[in-house]
């Protein structure tokens, strides 16, 4: 399937479908890499992913169809570059993290994005011994359904960090 997105692509290197489908089809694909444990492997797909969806994000008029994908993608990449032994390119992602979550935070529907990066920038910090990283964490812990609208993500995201034991993790 990915070599045909990209073959359509290069036909069609304009169509806006395409782009979002291929990088939806690379985030899957990398995904799949993070689970055998070839986290080099997931860094880079979804390096493509992210740079595949980002224009859409940094275009104003496709902005909000196109955030939460490109959030998550970004949250993909930091963990996968975490777990590849690439911390500054983990550091690159959650820096554009923050920098999506403050940009989308006072749209609705988006509220949620502070409080997403808030976690795994504690949980970053906590894996490479910084002490503030255990009062994100905490902070976020305490979050309870509905405080925010459209909380799905949190609410996921935290049940996968408890069951886990963090989001930075094998």
């Amino acid at each position: 399937i990915r070599k045909e997105r990209e073959a359509e692509l290069k036909k069609n290197p304009n169509n806006q479908n395409l782009q979002g489908n291929l990088s939806s089809t690379y985030n899957n694909l990398s995904t799949g890499y993070y689970y055998i444990g070839k986290y080099n492997k997931a860094y880079e797909i979804v390096s493509k992913a992210v740079a595949t969806i980002e224009p859409f994000y940094n275009n104003i008029q496709t902005r909000t169809t196109y955030a939460t994908n490109y959030f998550s993608m970004i949250l993909n990449a930091s963990v996968y570059a975490y777990l590849a032994g690439e911390n500054d390119e983990a550091v690159k992602m959650m820096q554009r993290m923050e920098a999506v979550a403050k940009e989308m935070s006072n749209i609705q529907g988006f509220a949620t994005f502070p409080v997403v990066a808030k976690l795994y920038v504690g949980d970053f910090k906590l894996k490479n011994g910084d002490a503030k990283g255990k009062e994100l964490v905490d902070e976020v812990l305490k979050y309870k359904k509905g405080m925010l609208a459209n909380d799905w993500m949190i609410l996921y995201i935290i049940d996968t960090y408890k069951e886990k034991g963090g989001v930075f993790v094998k």
